[in-house]
């Protein structure tokens, strides 16, 4: 950013000096200090030189126009109707105010002390400074955020030689604006506002990709519109929204994770249209029901999901590996697919063309598939039918599960299955 001259362009505007003097401009800043302190350091030495050996004690316009040149972002910035002061109290320091007038007018206020045991006493005030205004200020170095907050408040600290605040002591609060990402624009967030008075978080638009496994192509996602509400005063954090899609394939959710009480709750409601079986494994969330994730993923291979319900409703400490064990009501998962390939028992044949319902329980699981037909490895033809995968109680560890099914087809085709180890 190009450094700002000392009178911006501005319109005819009245220029407050005492006595009347050259340009500030003209007077260039001692360098044996850096920072802020060098400068309050010249200001301090105005009041006994002041320009070309004139005391000065004020300086100020109004309705003035100032333009910022930001070489950094390639980017010009036009404020309009700004008025500006610079006064020397009689026992030292100085106060500074800027603002803007008009229909979103704003004003800040700076006033720093004459230097007292070595600390400076310094005073801001703040009435509805757009925030923005003060990240420009700040060139803070590949910033990539915008902050539209009208800002109000106070503070009184001190600050030391070096230029570093001893302390600081007051209140900042922010009225209703947006934080956005410049490298994610459609991400943003909402401050409390006459409708909803908690902030809010947005992502809107984007896209996102699933990598596919060998063999089968990437999922990308380009429809996302997510919202979550915080709700401070009652420790809620609360997701009003999820949906996620790419036009053929979705999942719509809503919940809240509350943390009011000694345990955080989560509790959670999703949906999802029909999907490839294989899509299922890549975005089942790792937390809900990790041993059933882990079975399906290994022994499920193909098919298309035809429906999907999750529900939870548990501490979030029983949702991880190896914690407390989840209530038996605390989740429930319902599923239905169709045309799947699964291998119920290592070292025995897949069954393919199955249709598969499952019902999973904090403590239960329960899989079936009404028939299905089976390859032995020499080719040979089996159906197999009333498949059971049953996990009665997911607390004990390992966990003990149950497997039935009925196979039917020639004497041979079977005598070959029951040959195997297994």
């Amino acid at each position: 950013m190009k450094p700002v001259p000392a009178v911006p362009t501005l319109p005819a505007a009245p220029f407050q000096a005492s006595p009347t003097a050259p340009p500030v401009a003209a007077a260039t800043p001692p360098s044996s200090t850096s920072g802020l302190i060098a400068a309050l350091d010249w200001l301090d030495s105005l009041g006994a030189k002041g320009l070309d050996g004139q005391s000065l004690n004020e300086i100020g316009l109004r309705n003035g126009v100032l333009t910022v040149d930001d070489q950094r972002s390639n980017s010009q910035f036009t404020f309009q109707n700004i008025s500006l002061g610079l006064r020397r109290p009689a026992d030292g320091g100085v106060a500074f105010n800027v603002g803007e007038e008009g229909k979103n007018g704003w004003q800040l206020k700076v006033a720093v002390g004459a230097p007292s045991n070595g600390v400076r006493s310094i005073d801001i005030s703040a009435d509805r400074v757009p925030s923005n205004n003060l990240l420009l200020a700040a060139r803070l170095k590949d910033f990539t955020y915008a902050a539209d907050l009208p800002l109000s408040g106070e503070l009184k600290g001190e600050i030391a030689r070096d230029g570093l605040p001893t302390y600081f002591r007051g209140e900042i609060s922010a009225g209703k604006g947006s934080v956005v990402d410049l490298k994610v624009p459609d991400a943003h967030l909402e401050a409390p506002n006459d409708s909803v008075p908690n902030w809010q978080l947005g992502l809107s638009g984007g896209n996102f990709l699933l990598a596919g496994e060998k063999g089968e192509d990437a999922v990308l996602f380009n429809r996302i519109a997510i919202r979550i509400r915080l709700d401070t005063d009652n420790r809620r954090v609360i997701l009003t929204q999820c949906d996620i899609s790419n036009g053929e394939i979705g999942i719509a959710g809503s919940g809240s994770l509350d943390y009011a009480g000694r345990e955080a709750r989560l509790t959670l409601g999703m949906a999802a249209t029909p999907m490839p079986v294989s899509v299922l494994k890549r975005i089942w969330p790792v937390l809900v029901a990790p041993e059933v994730r882990e079975w399906t993923i290994d022994r499920v291979d193909k098919g298309t999901l035809q429906q999907l319900d999750v529900a939870i409703n548990a501490p979030t400490h029983t949702l991880v590996r190896g914690g407390p064990a989840i209530p038996d009501e605390g989740l429930s998962i319902n599923f239905l697919a169709s045309n799947v390939t699964v291998r119920p028992v290592d070292d025995m044949p897949s069954v393919r063309d199955g249709d598969m319902k499952g019902r999973i329980s904090g403590r239960t699981v329960n899989v079936t598939v009404a028939q299905g037909a089976i390859d032995t490895p020499s080719g040979r033809k089996l159906t197999m039918s009333d498949f059971l995968f049953e996990v009665p109680d997911l607390v004990p560890k390992p966990s003990p599960a149950r497997v039935k099914f009925r196979i039917e087809g020639p004497v041979p085709a079977a005598a070959e299955i029951l040959q195997s180890d297994r």
